[in-house]
């Protein structure tokens, strides 16, 4: 109703100004990327809430839901991880982090239109998970795609609460530090398999 719209708009509003009062755009640099995490600490969230459940609605995917080969060889892991690598080229996505600018910005201006741009990249995760669960994984990285899978759909999740943020702007706050929490848990997911593939000498060792 009227009331609960006026309600919201004053959350929102709140959000907006601690969200810039906290320093965030002191935190974020020419390219979108985040520089620090310290502006979390300075951003006032309703005590007793926990933002840890704020992904636990992103669905999942489980070991049974992936497609499997049962061919192991070296040259089977690299085609794969190139299939993985070739999928993600294909679909328009956001350089790293600056789904948060984006956030930012809109809240900054008052113009929740520029969320907008989120659309085509929520649509192209949708995809990306359908083509992961479809593209038979070798056996022994099954758990990958697994996980793999699973950090797409949190990371969809994000975005489209970020996408929502007029109408739920208590879930967007929530949701920015787990957000940046999953990105840095998949940087370290994808730095460690790239190191493993390294050491089997699947992928080439940089020089």
């Amino acid at each position: 109703d009227g009331q609960e719209a006026i309600g919201n708009n004053n959350v929102t509003y709140n959000l907006a100004q601690s969200l810039i009062a906290s320093g965030v755009l002191n935190s974020i640099d020419e390219k979108g990327n985040i520089t620090s995490t310290d502006f979390l600490d300075r951003i006032s969230l309703p005590s007793g809430i926990s933002p840890e459940a704020a992904l636990e609605a992103a669905a999942t995917t489980k070991a049974s839901d992936i497609a499997t080969s049962p061919n192991n060889d070296p040259s089977e892991v690299k085609k794969y991880f190139e299939s993985v690598a070739s999928i993600y080229q294909k679909y328009p996505l956001l350089n790293e982090r600056s789904d948060i600018l984006i956030l930012v910005q809109a809240l900054q201006s008052n113009d929740y239109g520029k969320l907008a741009e989120l659309d085509p990249v929520i649509q192209s995760l949708t995809s990306i998970t359908a083509e992961l669960k479809h593209l038979p994984a070798p056996s022994e990285y099954r758990d990958f795609a697994v996980r793999e899978i699973n950090y797409v759909f949190k990371t969809k999740r994000a975005l489209e609460i970020f996408r929502s943020t007029p109408n739920d702007p208590l879930a967007t706050a929530l949701i920015l530090r787990p957000r940046l929490d999953l990105l840095a848990e998949v940087a370290k997911f994808h730095a460690d398999t790239r190191e493993e593939l390294k050491a089997k000498g699947i992928l080439a060792a940089a020089k």
